[in-house]
């Protein structure tokens, strides 16, 4: 009999071993929580059935601790995220692209593009450059919709 149920185990083992590397870095981490959160319950259960209730107290904390502390972190992070105003003046985005402030959409979709394709980190260029003309675009793009 043990010798079957120490089979079972080794193949739930070889699965849930499998289940976590064939992941990617952010899915890997979360799966160890969700493993350690289970794995913390079942051995409480066990040590609550057989009346070692310290342990049991100490494996319930440690599935608590495992399963709030992502949803206490992100409501930190929430709290204190910088919120996304425009960080670029009008004038200045105007001047990125090097259009004038009476540019039509067509020209500045085109001075977007122009300037995108010399400046995309996928091309050598930079991703700070690139994330300053996409911002640049979409100020002066919201200022055009709201003006008509």
């Amino acid at each position: 009999m043990v010798l079957v149920l120490g089979i079972i185990f080794l193949i739930f083992l070889i699965f849930l071993f499998d289940w976590i590397i064939s992941s990617e870095k952010e899915i890997f981490k979360e799966k160890i929580r969700t493993v350690i959160v289970i794995f913390s319950i079942l051995l409480s259960i066990l040590f609550l059935f057989f009346g070692l209730y310290y342990f049991s107290t100490f494996f319930v904390s440690l599935a608590i601790w495992f399963f709030k502390r992502k949803v206490f972190f992100d409501l930190i992070m929430r709290l204190f995220k910088k919120k996304n105003n425009s960080s670029i003046p009008l004038s200045e985005a105007y001047d990125l692209l090097g259009i004038d402030e009476n540019a039509s959409i067509d020209n500045i979709n085109k001075a977007h593009k122009e300037l995108i394709t010399r400046l995309h980190p996928d091309k050598g260029g930079s991703s700070y450059l690139s994330a300053r003309i996409n911002e640049a675009r979409d100020i002066i793009m919201n200022e055009k919709m709201k003006r008509n």
